[in-house]
Formats: structure tokens, C-alpha cells, sequence
């Protein structure tokens, strides 16, 4: 429930209800065709990768409501992965010579922050204190590759690899803001592999399903996982790992899920077949409990994002698609309403041909960014932001109005 009030003079009670009404900002491209959008701060600033008028893609900084080129390490292409919001960028980057090389981007300058004695490197994900982590390639003696993971602090300059769980490879996938990265790694043999928790000196395993194969794929500042594990009989379901215990989320009643996403407050969102498994939901797992968060008129749904309000963000499947329209949709879930985006960026821009439904961003301040393809077979990105409701605005006039005529009739004489 919320209370909206106009001073303390008049005050309203609302039923809750989604947010449903929204400022729109369309980002273009660096003079190409295309421009796709990777990371979102609290700041609502974007990056990416857009193409410029020679047709290379290049990392990007939407800031102020300007495009900014990012450049490059030397070569023709790079792109932008994450942003933290002291406004540092990391991403990936051609080097002079080919290679694929690290960055950090901060006070106008690209930095290489390659490891030393890599073939090829990339920076994935930049936490609040500057933290980086990324991949890297490598050779064995036999010249085989390997994949490794490292951090890199932007304060001291320092790099520190990730070792494996004993096999060849290991992956990051996310970092939190006291360094913590997970991801997965191989076992002895490369035959299974296994999730992990790095803690900048130590790699923790965080067990299994009892099948062969797990994976991490976000982290909250509690140093709660979420990921998704095997069963002895192949299923995969949606894991939380809270304080060294391997929790099962379960499913919706079929065999099949997977976690995308945590919140500081250990509400996890992803999806989970129902019985059958001939269609999946989104689901929201909160306090031991899997709840669907149900569709947009059609059969499945998918969430990709939550945010610290426990909004949630995603696709979902219409009902009754128009001709040509394609039938997944992306959602915005908030206070037990499933609102569709994808038809309010198409109503309020009639240069709006589709809008991707994989593709959508979610701050911790309600933000949402969305890629879209425009008639003309461009595509280019939507920055939504929460605008108050009109009944606010009325309040606050209300409010306002009634103040004034308080302070006529208090005025002396």
C-alpha cells in the first residue's frame, strides 16, 4: 500500500499497483545501424556496443543524454560489459595486434588491464569499490587452451587469477561489491564441472545436485548463489547456496529449472517448467518458496532480473499476437502486477518495429533499458524511467493549493 500525502495537510491511500507510467530516452548509435546495450548503473547511465558511420562496433557510455565512443586498445572493434556507479566502464577490446585485451575505463582514458602472459582477455562485471573480473585464454605446455578467470583492482592496480577446481577451465560470472565472484569450474578429468565462490585468495566448490554438472550465475553483497545444478538423472533445477548449504529450489511441477538472479534481500527469479514440461514460468523464490509470476495472456515466461525493490524483469508470452507481432514480450513485474513493455514502447514510438524480448536491463531505481528494432531495420535502445503517477502529481497540487490558502489567511492585517 502506499500513502501518497501533499504536505501534511491532505493524504490519500492507494491500493498498490504496478509502474505503469514511465519517461522514455531513445538512445541511437555511434553513426551505424546498431547499437546493443550490456550493463545499467543507478545512474542511469548505459554500455555497450554500437556501430559507428565505418560500420566497426565500438564500446560505448550513454551519459547525460549523450553517446559517448569509448574507443579502442589499437584495433577496429570493442565493446563495454559492465559500469559501475562511480561512472568506470570495463569491456573488451582489439588490440594492435588482434588480440582481444581487458579494459577499464574511468576519467576519459581506456586502460589495458590484460593479465601478464595471456593470449586473449575480457573484463565481464566492475563492482562498486572498482573491482573487476573477467576471462582469460591461456596454453598449456601441450598448447592446449585454457580458460581462466581473474580480478583486477582499479585502486592498487593489482591482478589476481582464479585457479580451476582442479581441472583445465574456470569462468566468472559475477563479482559482488566485497569481491566475491562465482561462476563454474572443472573437476580433475574436465569431466564434471562444478560451481564456485572466489573470495580473492580461495575457491570454494559449492557441491552439487548429486548429478555432474553445476553453475553460478549471480551473487548478492550477503554472498548468497543462485545457478542452476544437475540431478543423478539429468534434470537441472535452480540452486541457492546460503551459508555454505546447497538449497533446491525445486520446479513448478515439472523436471526443469533454472535461477538467473538475486537481490540483496535473497529473493531469486528465473524459470521453472510446469507439469509436463511443455511450458516454463517465471518464478520468484522468496523465503523457501517458488511463486509463478504467470504470463501476459500466452503459455510461458522467463525472468531475467531483479532488482533490491523486488521488481523483476523479463519475457513473457501473449495471448493473442497481431499479425506480424512476435508473441514474447518483455515484462515488468512489480507488487504482483505484470505489466508489458513491449506494447508501451511500441504505442508511444510508431518507429518502433519489435522490441527484443533477451534483452533488457533493470537498475536498483526501476530503470529499465530495452533494445528495439525500428522499421527501417535499425536498432537502437530505450532508457525507461518511473515517472510519478498522475494521482501524485494531483495530491501535490492538492497540497500545494491548500499550503497557500493556509499561509493567505495566517497573513497579518
Amino acid at each position: 500500500m502506499k500513502v501518497f500525502c501533499g504536505f501534511f495537510l491532505a493524504c490519500t491511500v492507494a491500493g498498490a499497483a504496478a509502474q505503469e507510467h514511465w519517461s522514455a530516452e531513445q538512445i541511437g548509435t555511434l553513426g551505424g545501424w546498431y547499437t546493443s546495450a550490456a550493463a545499467l548503473n543507478d545512474r542511469g547511465e548505459v554500455v555497450g556496443v554500437s556501430s559507428n558511420v565505418e560500420h566497426d562496433n565500438h564500446a560505448f557510455l550513454y551519459s547525460g543524454g549523450r553517446l559517448h565512443d569509448l574507443g579502442t586498445l589499437g584495433g577496429t572493434a570493442s565493446g563495454a560489459t559492465g559500469i559501475n556507479n562511480a561512472g568506470q566502464v570495463v569491456g573488451w577490446s582489439f588490440g594492435s595486434d588482434g588480440g582481444h585485451r581487458a579494459f577499464l575505463y574511468g576519467a576519459g582514458r581506456m586502460q589495458d588491464i590484460t593479465p601478464a602472459g595471456v593470449e586473449h582477455a575480457g573484463a565481464l562485471a566492475i563492482n562498486q569499490r572498482g573491482q573487476v573480473a573477467g576471462w582469460s585464454q591461456t596454453r598449456s605446455a601441450d598448447g592446449a587452451v585454457q580458460w581462466r578467470g581473474f580480478t583486477h583492482s582499479s585502486s592498487t592496480g593489482a591482478t589476481t587469477a582464479i585457479g580451476t577446481l582442479g581441472g583445465a577451465h574456470s569462468h566468472v560470472r559475477a563479482i559482488n561489491n566485497t569481491g566475491q565472484v562465482v561462476g563454474e569450474s572443472n573437476l580433475s578429468g574436465n569431466g564434471e564441472s562444478h560451481a564456485y565462490l572466489h573470495d580473492g585468495s580461495s575457491m570454494t566448490a559449492l557441491g552439487h545436485l548429486g548429478g555432474a554438472q553445476s553453475g553460478a550465475t549471480a551473487i548478492n553483497e550477503a554472498g548468497d548463489v543462485v545457478g542452476h545444478a544437475s540431478l543423478p538423472d539429468g534434470e537441472q533445477h535452480a540452486f541457492l547456496w546460503r551459508d555454505g548449504t546447497l538449497t533446491d529450489m525445486g520446479t513448478l511441477g515439472g523436471t526443469q529449472s533454472r535461477a538467473a538472479d538475486i537481490n540483496d534481500r535473497g529473493q531469486a527469479v528465473g524459470h521453472a517448467s510446469l507439469a509436463g514440461d511443455e511450458t516454463f514460468r517465471a518464478f520468484l523464490f522468496d523465503q523457501g518458496r517458488m511463486t509463478d509470476l504467470g504470463t501476459l495472456g500466452g503459455a510461458s515466461s522467463q525472468a531475467l532480473g531483479i532488482n533490491s525493490l523486488g521488481q523483476v524483469v523479463g519475457w513473457a508470452e501473449i495471448g493473442s499476437p497481431a499479425p506480424g507481432e512476435t508473441n514474447r514480450h518483455v515484462f515488468f513485474y512489480d507488487n504482483g502486477v505484470m505489466t508489458d513493455l513491449t506494447r508501451w514502447v511500441m504505442r508511444s514510438f510508431d518507429i518502433v518495429a519489435d522490441v527484443d524480448p533477451y534483452s533488457v536491463l533493470l537498475n536498483d531505481v526501476g530503470q529499465v533499458v530495452l533494445s528495439a528494432t525500428f522499421h527501417t531495420g535499425d536498432r537502437g535502445l530505450f532508457l525507461l524511467s518511473p515517472a510519478p503517477e498522475p494521482l501524485t502529481y494531483a495530491l501535490m497540487l492538492a497540497g500545494l493549493a491548500a499550503l497557500a490558502a493556509l499561509r493567505r489567511r495566517q497573513r497579518p492585517g
